[in-house]
């Protein structure tokens, strides 16, 4: 039996964003096929069919027995260490971390100083997965052909590697995030009828997310305080404020949010704001409540690129969408005819679609029919199964032996040390940079 590690870097437990959801179901899918260890922060999900270690009893390459990793990200050393032992690696592309970083700095203001230099630390650790990764998967076509051509540009699409297979699919292959169709079968109300301001008899507008830069909520609190000069009933609330992860600040948009809301006079009344993160276990009963999920963004190239995972969870309650065109599930939805796809930054557009949606029941329940046919095509299951094959056709493969990537990692290195000397100082970096030259290499 194969030996797999999936290594998260977002804690898995019972609060989990987007990443330690999609490290969590992996590894239980792929639980049935192979011996799955997964590395992550956190406390674990109690009755896991797979073994669950924290990444501090992880000191070196030679502590984890296994043929693969899987990961968005591995600290330098381990990276080094696995490659040096003959261990394969698969570089989990899926959120295209360039173009977020780039989004979320560009949020904060001036991108000079300390921030160019944060920037510079994902472009130095996204070299480095190009390079030393034995293959890769990420979440859609798009960002298939976005990494494709960053991989081309770094010399990974020889001749030789065409002719062994021209599609590239052993190289780049396509594991989008999965959903579990909800059960509903809890009865106890979270939100109508219990949160102060929102009734049982209204209208949940449910952003089933985090308020990250990349999104464009004052669009559609703008949108909602639009509709409530006609009509009491709608009511917008968002689910999570704070990440769960301490290694993710909280960002700008979220602040113009909150006080674009209170600006208007919605806060509390019409718009509503979870200061926290909701956990695993209970997301369910949330998203089973709402009914419509919604999620907003402007024109940008992340948007092109992105899997807006939590959407993923509407759909697991049937819950119709009304979302911003130009991401791949926004395209799902108007093709399936799910719901309703807006214009970015379009106020009258958002106002038009969460009107005819909600006030219109043959138009809801044609959406809602729609979205329960397409959630057996979105399965984890099926998720998983394309990373199953690429993970036995990695393993079956000869090793890389191109030892001139050596330079990127100490590119990268030096990127990590400058950023550290200015937060820590420079004895605490000497020492942290010891501990990871080791950890890579002892056998």
């Amino acid at each position: 039996m194969r030996r797999v590690a999936m290594w998260s870097t977002d804690p898995v437990g019972e609060l989990m964003a987007g990443p330690g959801i999609r490290y969590h179901r992996l590894s239980a899918e792929l639980a049935r096929r192979f011996a799955v260890t997964l590395v992550a922060p956190g406390d674990g999900v109690g009755a896991a069919p797979y073994t669950f270690r924290a990444p501090s009893s992880v000191g070196s390459a030679g502590d984890l027995d296994v043929d693969v990793v899987v990961a968005q990200s591995l600290p330098l050393g381990l990276a080094r260490g696995f490659r040096r032992r003959g261990v394969r690696v698969v570089y989990d592309l899926y959120a295209p971390a360039l173009v977020e970083a780039a989004a979320q700095l560009a949020g904060e203001g001036d991108s000079s100083g300390p921030r160019s230099v944060r920037y510079e630390e994902v472009v130095a650790m996204t070299r480095v997965a190009l390079l030393l990764g034995d293959a890769f998967i990420c979440a859609s076509e798009r960002q298939r052909d976005h990494w494709l051509g960053a991989l081309a540009g770094l010399g990974r699409l020889t001749p030789t590697v065409y002719a062994a297979d021209p599609a590239l699919r052993s190289l780049v292959e396509i594991v989008p995030f999965g959903l579990d169709v909800a059960s509903r079968s809890q009865t106890a109300g979270v939100a109508k009828g219990v949160l102060p301001g929102i009734r049982s008899s209204d209208r949940l507008l449910l952003w089933g997310g985090g308020v990250w830069n990349w999104f464009d909520p004052l669009t559609l609190i703008r949108a909602v305080g639009r509709l409530a000069e006609c009509r009491d009933d709608v009511k917008l609330l968002f689910l999570g404020m704070a990440h769960p992860s301490t290694a993710v600040g909280a960002m700008s948009m979220a602040d113009r949010a909150v006080t674009l809301a209170a600006e208007l006079g919605l806060e509390g009344s019409r718009v509503f704001f979870n200061r926290g993160w909701v956990p695993y276990a209970e997301r369910e009963a949330w998203f089973a409540e709402a009914d419509l999920g919604v999620s907003a963004h402007l024109d940008t190239v992340e948007a092109r690129l992105a899997f807006r995972t939590r959407l993923l969870d509407h759909i697991a309650a049937a819950t119709p969408l009304v979302v911003t065109r130009g991401d791949v599930i926004a395209e799902l939805v108007e093709a399936r005819g799910m719901g309703r796809v807006v214009d970015p930054g379009d106020v009258d557009g958002w106002v038009a679609a969460l009107d005819e949606l909600l006030g219109d029941d043959g138009t809801y329940t044609t959406a809602q029919t729609a979205v329960r046919a397409a959630r057996d095509e979105l399965t984890w299951s099926r998720a998983a199964a394309p990373l199953a094959e690429l993970i036995e056709r990695v393993v079956a493969s000869p090793p890389r032996s191109d030892g001139s990537n050596d330079a990127a990692v100490v590119r990268a290195a030096l990127t990590l040390a400058r950023s550290s000397i200015g937060r820590r100082g420079f004895r605490a970096t000497v020492a942290a940079a010891g501990r990871a030259i080791s950890s890579g290499s002892r056998r």
